[in-house]
């Protein structure tokens, strides 16, 4: 496999995937616009026109920050609230950075400021007991957007930040907290899903297309679609758990189809009983969380509960920029001109270990192939083993792990390393070469 791929992988994006999503956004905007006057009427009308009114308040205020700036410095900062897991990791990073002395705190203000959608308004009201969000966001980022207009805006923005490994394991606790009527109500609401005080449940989620296209409609997210899978190879290690005691629940805010099981033990939370609140709830308190390279799984890691297994886990360079994971197992890669599976050395020693658009797959011949439920289920029960205690591995399963970690080149420097699955290392090994 030769090396000539040379994309810039996420989080940086290239010039092109910056238009798009620019045009995206833009595009997104105005149909909101549209469609909410259409709806509301003159008196949507009326309010979006006060809206724009208020753009000489927004570039006095702007100018104002600048004036404080030998006193006070006030910076502003996005929260991306359309999508959990920026919703999650990079407010977690500012804290701790913050607490760590490497983010400024000497007279600086910090005022945060979200979206228009809000993936979870529980999440939000996490996050207000720990960050200075504003209440009239929309207002702040006009200030904001204002603020950019000028030279040497940066000293007033605050840093977006992806996950740092060394930092999160650095502040080894927990910003978010629930309170007691909170915990009250969690408990309430598991009791209500059916399962008994003190029983064991785990959580686990399957990404597609559905929460993107409800969200922004119209907007096109085919580029996302290499990380999809199926809901129902899950199904047999659900249920091999459930054998054990354990109830699964099955997550997500916006889902293609409900999983088909006669197992009682087994929930479909995401089609019947869903809430904002229940979904930050149950993902701390399950015993672990299986997840997919989603945005959801990320909520665990910043509570610093739920140990998280990760599933389709693709592509693998994303584990740098993912929080910790204990487990995971990696989609395959099917060379289709040569119909055959790429090594992991062949991945790892190119770009692709890092391609994250579907259409790069595509344009190189690549196919990407979901995790069989037998991979699964066998990923499933050794993270309950590792989960429970019980979990050993012999000198033969190191060996691979160390094997497989060989391959990795420096790139994961840094990291907190998971363990990748033992069984599927093991059905593997033509791949260790």
């Amino acid at each position: 496999m030769d090396k000539r791929y040379r994309p810039r992988i996420y989080p940086c994006l290239n010039k092109l995937e910056m238009l798009q999503d620019c045009l995206i956004k833009f595009r997104f905007f105005c149909n909101t616009q549209i469609r909410e006057i259409y709806r509301g009427g003159v008196f949507a009308f009326l309010r979006k026109v006060f809206k724009f009114s208020l753009i000489p308040l927004a570039f006095f205020i702007a100018v104002l920050v600048r004036l404080l700036r030998p006193l006070i410095l006030i910076r502003f900062g996005a929260l991306i609230s359309s999508r959990i897991g920026s919703f999650s990791f990079s407010p977690e990073m500012y804290l701790c950075k913050r607490d760590l002395g490497l983010q400024p705190r000497h007279r600086v203000f910090d005022i945060f400021y979200c979206e228009n959608i809000v993936c979870s308004h529980q999440l939000k009201k996490n996050w207000s007991r720990v960050l200075n969000i504003a209440p009239f966001s929309r207002f702040i980022y006009l200030v904001d957007f204002i603020n950019r207009l000028f030279p040497g805006y940066q000293q007033f923005v605050i840093p977006w930040l992806m996950w740092d490994h060394q930092v999160f394991s650095r502040c080894n606790y927990a910003h978010l907290y629930f309170t007691a009527p909170e915990k009250l109500k969690g408990e309430i609401g598991i009791r209500n899903l059916g399962i008994p005080e003190n029983a064991p449940f785990i959580c686990f989620h399957t990404r597609d297309s559905r929460y993107l296209n409800t969200i922004m409609p119209g907007a096109n997210f085919y580029y996302h679609n290499f990380r999809d899978c199926s809901i129902n190879n899950y199904i047999p290690a659900v249920d091999e758990l459930t054998k054990k005691g354990y109830f699964a629940i099955r997550m997500g805010a916006a889902v293609k189809d409900p999983i088909v099981t006669a197992n009682p033990m087994i929930i479909d939370y995401a089609t019947k009983f869903r809430s904002d609140f229940m979904d930050i709830y149950l993902s701390v308190n399950c015993k672990f969380f299986i997840g997919c390279c989603s945005g959801i799984d990320e909520i665990p890691k910043i509570f610093r509960k739920a140990p998280v297994l990760a599933v389709n886990f693709v592509p693998i360079k994303a584990l740098c920029y993912a929080g910790p994971i204990k487990l995971f197992i990696p989609k395959k890669l099917w060379l289709k001109k040569e119909k055959r599976l790429l090594t992991f050395r062949e991945i790892i020693d190119s770009d692709i270990v890092g391609f994250n658009r579907s259409e790069v797959y595509e344009k190189h011949g690549i196919e990407v192939i979901e995790n069989t439920p037998e991979e699964i289920t066998s990923a499933v029960l050794e993270m309950e083993a590792m989960v429970s205690g019980e979990w050993q591995a012999n000198k033969e399963e190191e060996a691979l792990q160390q094997r497989f970690w060989s391959l990795s080149n420096n790139i994961f420097d840094g990291i907190i390393l998971p363990r990748i699955g033992t069984e599927f290392l093991r059905q593997s090994k033509e791949l260790l070469t």
